[in-house]
């Protein structure tokens, strides 16, 4: 049954796999889970995230881009739990400095949701979105 619902997933939420917990159980978790809407610190953990830089970001760090250079497989981010992020070796993008990030959320009237993005050290947002 949960094989199924996860074929396909990018994201199997943690809770759904919890040793002792009934196929029910991780079924009913996993509904609950892809109908959220929020990035949680696990979304960001679970994986390594791949990205390059879009056209509009300044032509240094796009030279500095794999992606944009032709030479290699977009740079890899890896976040973990205490809140830092890190890299692969040699990754010129990234330099060897520290960083760390935050998930920022702010809510109008009734718990909507004015904006949902991931803030690393204080360089312009990375927008996030959850897909069921």
């Amino acid at each position: 049954m949960c094989e199924e619902l996860w074929f396909g997933k990018a994201h199997i939420p943690r809770s759904s796999q919890l040793r002792g917990l009934s196929k029910l159980g991780a079924y009913s978790t996993s509904i609950m889970d892809g109908k959220r809407t929020r990035i949680m610190k696990e979304d960001l953990c679970d994986h390594v995230w791949e990205f390059h830089f879009n056209e509009a970001a300044p032509e240094y760090w796009r030279n500095l881009d794999p992606y944009w250079k032709g030479t290699g497989p977009p740079m890899r981010r890896y976040f973990h739990l205490d809140g830092t992020l890190t890299a692969d070796p040699g990754d010129d993008v990234w330099g060897g400095h520290e960083s760390c990030y935050s998930i920022v959320t702010s809510f109008v009237g009734d718990g909507k949701i004015r904006e949902h993005y991931v803030r690393i050290n204080r360089w312009p947002r990375l927008s996030c979105v959850k897909e069921a």
